[in-house]
């Protein structure tokens, strides 16, 4: 099979009489009751007793599978991916059974954009899944699960990912940079025998195995991180704003001259947050466009996220974290060490990304609450990022 493109989505985009559940133009988004089947109830492909087939430059997007591989007659497939491209899948590469030679994909990308259960590649391999220089791009809540078998990356850029979970198989990492995690994306779960075998990977801040996992199921060689975690210093704040709670109405906020404060190369954020409504942007600390802790809209799905202006301009990519929680105070913490920039709640790390570079120049007074619905306190600015022990502190005190 060459140069496919397995969308079946794509007919519905526009208003067809003959696409079921479309609605007449102008009353609604054509197309969403196909789309919402194919990606709840279809397999793109399926491989099944096959043995030395070529798969080249093809897509899959929507569906419940991506590629499926499973057991007919008895045997699995043995083949190869070049070139292949999963999108909008709830696992993009499915395994039930492979034959002995085990499968190759070369040149892949895989993306996890369909909430909740969403994962890039897992299953019973049985034998070997090997991937050789592969992309990745969403927010899965599993980057990979194994059930017997091995699982290979090599030469992979995690532009985004979540846990890896080995459960009696071995899942191998090798030349693999992992750039943005999402809610527990550190974290290498192992149960029932699961191995991780990791080598020449770079990360932001490391990887750890979960609690609960035997020490010795992760052997390490040759791994670097871009920023190891920041020492605890106990130094006070910069600055502090808002000892008490004060009530905001979705106005203009609080204006806060930035004259006395000195040029950062790092920084740290924390707020209280008590947010009434949800729906609309909500800042909650801006800095003229330098940085900035935000809820946002419906749109982004009502989500708590932090920004980082550089001096090349850039905004994006943010570190977004969960659903804000309305009528609960919540404690925020966005940390930039000039590396990456981190999104902490409640003294946990729900989003990392990679934000490399110098903090781009402000004039602009510092906003608290501009546009915000609900209560703030305890805000404070730091001219260093915060360790993960100082942050959980901060998150256990509330007056």
């Amino acid at each position: 099979m060459r140069n496919a493109n397995l969308n079946p989505g794509l007919w519905t985009f526009a208003h067809f009489r003959d696409c079921p559940g479309n609605p007449p133009p102008g009353e609604g988004p054509p197309g969403s009751p196909v789309v919402d089947y194919v990606s709840h109830h279809l397999d793109a492909l399926v491989y099944g007793d096959c043995t030395g087939e070529l798969e080249f430059n093809s897509a899959v997007c929507p569906a419940l599978y991506g590629v499926h591989f499973v057991r007919q007659n008895g045997r699995g497939a043995a083949v190869t991916l070049l070139a292949h491209a999963s999108d909008t899948a709830r696992v993009d590469a499915l395994f039930d059974g492979l034959a002995p030679a085990g499968v190759d994909f070369i040149n892949t990308n895989l993306a996890a954009y369909v909430p909740p259960d969403q994962q890039f590649v897992g299953g019973k391999i049985g034998s070997e899944a090997r991937f050789f220089n592969t992309a990745t791009w969403g927010a899965p809540d599993l980057s990979a699960f194994v059930n017997g078998g091995k699982l290979l990356f090599e030469v992979a850029c995690f532009n985004s990912y979540g846990p890896f979970a080995a459960q009696a198989g071995t899942i191998a990492l090798t030349n693999t940079r992992l750039l943005a995690n999402g809610p527990g994306g550190e974290e290498l779960r192992a149960s029932d025998g699961g191995r991780f075998e990791l080598t020449g990977n770079t990360t932001l801040r490391g990887m750890r195995l979960a609690p609960g996992a035997p020490a010795d199921a992760v052997t390490r060689r040759f791994e670097a991180q871009w920023a190891p975690p920041a020492p605890a210093t106990h130094e006070p704040p910069l600055a502090r704003w808002l000892p008490a709670a004060q009530a905001f109405d979705g106005t203009a906020g609080v204006s806060i001259d930035p004259a006395k404060l000195p040029a950062l190369k790092a920084f740290t954020v924390e707020a209280w947050v008590y947010p009434e409504e949800l729906g609309t942007f909500q800042n909650i600390v801006s800095w003229d466009g330098r940085l900035l802790l935000r809820l946002n809209s419906a749109e982004e799905g009502n989500r708590l996220s932090a920004f980082v202006a550089l001096a090349d301009g850039s905004m994006e990519p943010r570190a977004s974290g969960p659903v804000a929680r309305p009528g609960v105070w919540q404690h925020l913490a966005a940390v930039w060490d000039g590396v990456g920039l981190q999104l902490w709640v409640d003294g946990h790390l729900v989003a990392e990304v990679l934000r490399t570079g110098r903090l781009a120049e402000s004039h602009g007074p510092i906003l608290i609450g501009q546009g915000f619905k609900g209560r703030l306190s305890d805000v404070r600015l730091y001219a260093r990022p915060l360790a993960e022990e100082e942050i959980k502190s901060d998150a256990s005190k509330h007056d």
